[in-house]
């Protein structure tokens, strides 16, 4: 095998000395454009006893860059399907962990297997968990398969030279992907969209065929079939569940608000509390006057159920403070209220909250988001019909109970009732829901409490979710008020009177009062949670005088 290399005219080649059947040697001569060539070769011969073969054709070329990059061998004998002959084999990568095996799929003609018919791009099975635990990670590799007289293709394969595995698939299935998947455009930005838009239009194309989602579900999709944009937006991405749960807008596809992202996000909230072992103690959940919120809700407890979680649920909408206050009186582990707050009516959301009744910080966010990123196809996740829960024991309906006690614990948290009791029938208040949660438990509680002179806003008093009255339902802005405002002229109500001052501050939904020594203090709601927030500032001679009177003034607060 003596060699000896030139370039010529653009081309590379190689001279060696190799020896025939006969042990006489002669010259070959190998050309290449790259030379660096190499490859799956195909060749034929008369005598498969006495292999010789006169020329041999790279049907399956290295490249850089591709799966291919290293090295690629030849797998399993080809398998002759409809169309062509299905040849599997495995290509190589130089990776940072070191080199890459995977096994990629080509078709040749049937008539002529040295010609390519069909190189689609990517690779076909990569190992995955616990394939790549063994002797040498990150490998898999093939040497045989069997094809079915029904079409059935069992494919034998080894990962990390260790352990065996069979992966099952069609004909039918293989020659799809050889003949409706492109090229590898060889370029590392060109590789990334092309995959994202593979995996976008066929998850689209799933959604649209798959039984599994609803009639109203795929034909809300095909409806779409000629607007590649809003296929797009659509499906580009999963709806990402974040630091506090989702929120999106609703809609069928991956990066919407629908029954089938919130059963996805449900199955890994339940994951992670049976790791926790808290499934004993169940999940209460509740829901505004959003649209889809009542649908959400109920599978949200239909998931948990199937996962042998006990669901606390709501009939009606609740605010969110209850559904916190019912998930610690029932002893909950967790809670869900579905709810988009304050954004634009085409919305909607998820928010999980944990046993101290609020919501989920780290580490448990992290950990959840975690669960529901590793929910990868929704077969993963459970349900069951509401019967079969109720039957089970593992969905219950909560009202009535839970309202009481709630609005004998907001009662209880009044500082001075005899205040009230002397100035109640003087005072004349204006509410409004905006269309939302609060309208039934506000005025029950004021009532509750001796006001009698409670106005509500009639145009926003119902819930609706296409809140019609306002551009969105946010209390932070000052023209979700304008009807409330008008009202409290009308009624001379006593929120709208009284001496005002100009402070030089920006307008905010706050109260804020200055202290002696020029010290501050202000309070303002969480415009997402249920709490409130208090700021203070105040003036010392150097940092540990202003740190004494800081906690003084936190003190007096707390005590306050």
């Amino acid at each position: 095998m003596n060699s000896g290399a030139i370039e010529l005219n653009g081309k590379y080649y190689l001279v060696v000395r190799v020896e025939g059947n006969d042990r006489k040697s002669f010259f070959a001569v190998a050309e290449s454009d790259t030379g660096i060539d190499g490859g799956i070769g195909f060749g034929l011969c008369d005598d498969i006893e006495h292999a010789v073969i006169d020329e041999e054709k790279i049907i399956s070329k290295r490249i850089y860059h591709p799966l291919t990059e290293s090295k690629n061998g030849a797998g399993a004998v080809p398998i002759r399907g409809k169309k062509c002959w299905i040849n599997i084999a495995h290509g190589v990568r130089n990776t940072a962990a070191g080199l890459r095996y995977v096994l990629y799929v080509f078709g040749t003609d049937l008539n002529d297997p040295s010609k390519v018919i069909a190189e689609p791009s990517g690779v076909f099975l990569v190992p995955l968990g616990k394939e790549r635990v063994g002797d040498v990670s990150n490998v898999v590799f093939t040497n045989g398969a069997i094809a079915k007289d029904n079409g059935d293709v069992y494919i034998y394969y080894a990962s990390c030279d260790t352990r065996m595995h069979v992966a099952t698939t069609t004909i039918d299935k293989l020659e799809d992907y050889l003949f409706n998947t492109p090229r590898d455009p060889h370029r590392s930005p060109d590789c990334v969209k092309q995959r994202c838009e593979l995996i976008m239009n066929n998850t689209y194309q799933r959604w649209c065929e798959d039984e599994y989602f609803d009639a109203d579900t795929r034909a809300e999709l095909k409806a779409i079939a000629d607007d590649p944009q809003e296929i797009k937006e659509r499906f580009y991405k999963d709806l990402e569940f974040g630091t506090g749960g989702l929120r999106g807008i609703l809609g069928a596809g991956t990066n919407r608000m629908n029954i089938y992202t919130v059963r996805k996000a449900t199955q890994g909230l339940a994951n992670f509390i049976i790791k926790e072992n808290a499934q004993a103690k169940g999940v209460a959940i509740a829901f505004d006057s959003r649209h889809m919120s009542p649908e959400f809700a109920k599978e949200t407890a239909l998931c948990m159920a199937a996962n042998g979680i006990k669901a606390y649920i709501f009939p009606s909408l609740r605010p969110t403070p209850m559904l916190s206050f019912a998930l610690r009186e029932l002893g909950c582990t967790a809670g869900v209220v579905v709810t988009a707050s304050h954004n634009p009516p085409q919305y909607n959301g998820y928010k999980v909250y944990w046993e101290d009744g609020a919501q989920i910080t780290a580490p448990k966010d992290k950990q959840i988001i975690t669960e529901v990123q590793a929910i990868t196809d929704f077969a993963q996740v459970k349900t069951m019909s509401g019967e079969d829960a109720k039957a089970a024991g593992l969905y219950e309906v909560i009202g009535e109970e839970i309202d009481d006690k709630y609005m004998e614990a907001l009662k209880k948290l009044v500082l001075r009732p005899e205040a009230i009791k002397e100035q109640a029938d003087k005072l004349k208040i204006v509410y409004t829901s905006l269309h939302g949660t609060g309208n039934i438990p506000v005025r029950r509680v004021l009532k509750e409490l001796g006001f009698n002179n409670v106005y509500v806003v009639k145009e926003q008093e119902l819930p609706d979710g296409d809140f019609p009255t306002v551009s969105y339902p946010n209390p932070e802005d000052k023209n979700a008020f304008t009807l409330a405002l008008k009202l409290a002229k009308e009624v001379d109500a006593d929120i709208a009177t009284g001496e005002t001052s100009v402070l030089s501050l920006p307008e905010s939904n706050v109260l804020y009062f200055e202290l002696e020594d020029g010290a501050w203090f202000c309070v303002r709601p969480s415009g997402t949670e249920p709490k409130i927030k208090y700021c203070a500032g105040v003036k010392g001679a150097d940092a540990q005088d202003a740190t004494e009177k800081l906690e003084a003034l936190s003190k007096a607060v707390v005590e306050l």
